[in-house]
């Protein structure tokens, strides 16, 4: 799908991924996928191993497990009756053996006697196959075995994933299973999902992986869906020393309304997945002074379902008058110090962290201090996320660093470490003629990075997972280059916490930082500390 270039201008947050289509005060909303276009283009198995001496050699097929009786023969291959030989020969009660012998492969590897009773030739098996025989080793399958994810840990179907010179896809719940893999591998993820009018296409490259198990976790695959709702508030009041703000939170995503500025308002939420969704809505109401919370007068929640389907519109009546006495919002202070590595364009966010993954950010500090203390609600099941930042990730994008953490309401002595960003190296921006050949290089102290290309006027890009610090942009079913005349590209790198490998950013709950997404507060599930950095973006165009 081409798009227009203005869409990439004052992005905050569009460098990270395709966003919901429809647009409310979300940061993510509407926006491109994958970064701004400033001037140009920057900007912008185990069966068992070997019985042993006599049995033969284990492994899945039952074939002939040894000579006949009192196991003198050592070749031939097990199975199921692995320990003892094959159930004519050496196995059931003929020749002495124990027919469970090896039910695992395993089982004892010594024959015994001819003709002895069933506990001596072959040794009985056990209830996990038995004893390994003398000299026997454990085989590891060389399969893989993965699933794969979007950011909110939905199950991505039918997504083509490529390892060695092997193609599956994946099934119903994301998963998908390659035999007869090298012990150190790359695994490729070709996404393609439903963007604006057109389509968001994009390949994931997972570099250097041995893992077995591996789980491949992407920004976006799954379609954006929106419900339309019809918020009426009562109680309280709206000035400019007031501010209510309602968040949604749910399983399939979160969004925010900002600033109510009034008791009635029809918009939406958004999320990602399912046309149906059902979540919590969250009201707060708080004082506010030079921009930062004073008080909070009002907290409500509710169950909402939500609908992307047609015209459908959801009620949500909230009753959120001022609270006093035992029924008023609690309120502590939240202090804490900041590290940084420049003291460039460094601000400070605090949201309140809901149990339904929704969020409300309360403070939004753009004079911040490296010392810093605010008011924040002691709201029952929540935890408060505090977050530093400095640099741009937006107009221009990058060099940009984040640490953050999940904390309780009154902590104090918070301490946040701002990571370097990567520094690019190679290609020099604007550079032309850019192809499957050509290197990207940075450096940076960080073992595992996120590399990033994505086109200008296409909703299409490149992310490769990595631990190189230099490497090509490969040709992936005619990916890259995009067909057709010259097109423009930007890049960069992400770093995403203080991982030591590619294995370990494939574990089962992902990689991606909790703000990795809209930068300035927290989204999904995840409540671990952690950072995030983003380089400064370099334009680059391929050939005509």
């Amino acid at each position: 799908m081409r798009r227009n270039l203005a869409q990439w201008v004052g992005c905050a947050s569009c460098l990270v991924v395709a966003f919901a289509a429809g647009c409310n005060t979300d940061p993510v909303d509407d926006q491109a996928p994958g970064g701004a276009s400033g001037n140009g283009t920057t900007g912008g198995a185990n069966h068992g191993g070997n019985s042993g001496v006599s049995g033969g050699v284990a492994g899945q097929s039952a074939t002939s497990g040894g000579q006949a009786s009192g196991g003198t023969e050592t070749s031939g291959s097990g199975g199921k009756n692995a320990a003892g030989g094959a159930a004519t020969k050496g196995g059931q009660t003929s020749a002495g053996g124990s027919a469970e012998a090896g039910e695992n492969s395993g089982g004892s590897s010594f024959g015994g006697s001819e003709g002895g009773d069933n506990s001596v030739e072959g040794g009985a098996g056990g209830s996990n196959g038995g004893i390994t025989g003398s000299g026997g080793t454990t085989a590891v399958s060389n399969d893989v075995h993965g699933t794969l994810i979007d950011f909110y840990g939905h199950k991505i179907p039918n997504i083509p994933i490529i390892i060695g010179d092997t193609t599956v896809v994946t099934d119903a719940q994301g998963k998908f299973d390659i035999p007869d893999v090298a012990e150190t591998y790359d695994a490729t993820a070709l996404l393609s999902y439903p963007q604006g009018a057109g389509q968001g296409i994009y390949t994931w490259i997972y570099q250097g992986l041995t893992r077995r198990d591996p789980t491949l976790q992407v920004y976006k695959g799954l379609a954006s869906q929106s419900g339309n709702y019809d918020l009426t508030i009562t109680g309280g009041s709206y000035d400019d020393t007031v501010r209510t703000d309602v968040g949604f939170g749910s399983v399939d995503g979160s969004s925010t309304r900002e600033d109510i500025g009034g008791p009635e308002i029809q918009s939406d939420f958004s999320w990602d997945g399912p046309v149906q969704t059902s979540g919590r809505v969250h009201a707060l109401r708080w004082s506010v002074a030079n921009d930062l919370p004073t008080a909070f007068k009002a907290y409500k929640t509710q169950l909402v379902s939500l609908s992307a389907t047609g015209s459908d519109v959801t009620s949500i009546p909230i009753d959120l008058p001022t609270t006093t006495g035992a029924d008023a919002v609690a309120a502590a202070t939240l202090s804490g110090t900041v590290s940084s590595t420049s003291n460039s364009s460094r601000r400070n966010y605090v949201s309140v962290h809901f149990a339904s993954d929704a969020r409300i950010q309360i403070v939004s500090d753009w004079s911040a201090m490296n010392t810093f203390s605010y008011i924040v609600p002691n709201i029952p099941n929540t935890t408060i996320s505090v977050a530093a930042t400095e640099g741009y990730d937006y107009n221009p994008i990058g060099p940009f660093s984040l640490a953050h953490k999940d904390v309780q309401a009154g902590a104090t002595n918070v301490q946040l470490t701002l990571p370097a960003p990567a520094t690019p190296l190679a290609p020099t921006a604007e550079t032309t003629d850019v192809t499957s050949a050509t290197q990207f290089q940075w450096n940076s102290s960080a073992k595992v990075f996120l590399f990033h290309a994505e086109a200008v006027d296409f909703y299409e890009g490149v992310y490769i997972l990595t631990t190189k610090k230099q490497i090509n942009i490969p040709d992936i079913n005619g990916s890259f280059p995009l067909p057709g005349n010259e097109q423009a590209y930007i890049w960069n790198v992400e770093t995403h916490g203080s991982l030591q490998s590619v294995d370990q950013a494939t574990t089962a709950s992902g990689f991606i930082d909790s703000y990795g997404f809209s930068h300035d507060r927290p989204e999904g599930s995840s409540r671990a500390d952690g950072t995030f950095s983003l380089s400064a973006t370099r334009g680059f165009y391929t050939p005509q």
